[in-house]
């Protein structure tokens, strides 16, 4: 890492290191050395890190003062400080990461295959979702608003697929593969007269911990795709994993 590595994160630091190069090389021009003496006027050998503390590069640094003489070696410090500031963190992700794939992986694999591996695809695959899905005993695949169902959930744009899977499952991404899921996703008959009775005029509810939809056998395409809309982008907490009272809608 380098110079160039700095620029996305600290601009104004990579800023004054330029400013020194161009000051340095135009040293012997008339007022060159005077540039260098008024920039470092106000320099000392500390630095302001990421999270806004202030790092002395030695002790007393706070208080000493850049000179021309020794900017050069203030610049490679300031950036070398920059750059390194985050090691402890880093580490502590390498570490946590390389408890689920092997570090030797590591270099054999792209950014995009590792965000797969651990993380899932961001395309979210209905069809493995229906193949690891389970019905209630009172359920079948085959049910008219079972079919519906699915159909609506293929229709939608992957951000609505994303955000149907948060409200059910609280996550974004399914595992890659049907081995990977952890627990099937469980569609159930809703509970009450009133959901069974006019189903249209309710709305489906999630259980996150348990991958599980109470879904009303709504009477079209429409009303399904309409109630599950709603339900995926207005019930953003995890608030309705329990039934609360006998008239809750």
């Amino acid at each position: 890492v380098g110079l160039e590595d700095l620029r996305d994160i600290d601009h104004s630091a990579v800023a004054l290191v330029d400013t020194f190069m161009a000051a340095q090389r135009g040293a012997d021009a008339p007022n060159g050395t005077e540039m260098l003496e008024a920039m470092c006027e106000e320099l000392r050998w500390s630095a302001s890190m990421s999270d806004g503390t202030e790092v002395e590069f030695f002790p007393g640094g706070k208080t000493k003062k850049v000179d021309v003489r020794n900017c050069s070696l203030y610049a490679n410090v300031l950036v070398e400080s920059r750059l390194r500031e985050s090691e402890n963190a880093v580490a502590a992700v390498r570490d946590g990461l390389t408890s689920i794939i092997p570090a030797p992986v590591l270099p054999l694999l792209t950014g995009e295959e590792l965000e797969r591996l651990v993380c899932g695809s961001p395309e979210l695959d209905v069809e493995l979702l229906k193949q690891c899905t389970e019905y209630d005993d009172d359920l079948r695949e085959s049910d008219a608003h079972i079919q519906s169902f699915w159909r609506v959930l293929g229709s939608f744009s992957n951000a609505n697929r994303q955000r149907f899977l948060r409200f059910v499952w609280a996550r974004s991404r399914l595992p890659g593969t049907k081995a990977e899921f952890s627990q099937r996703f469980k569609i159930q008959a809703p509970v009450g007269e009133g959901p069974r009775e006019s189903p249209d005029e309710y709305l489906p509810k999630a259980a996150t911990c348990f991958f599980a939809l109470s879904l009303p056998r709504y009477s079209s395409d429409e009303v399904m795709r309409e109630k599950l809309l709603y339900a995926c982008t207005e019930c953003l907490a995890m608030d309705g994993d329990f039934r609360l009272t006998d008239s809750e809608h």
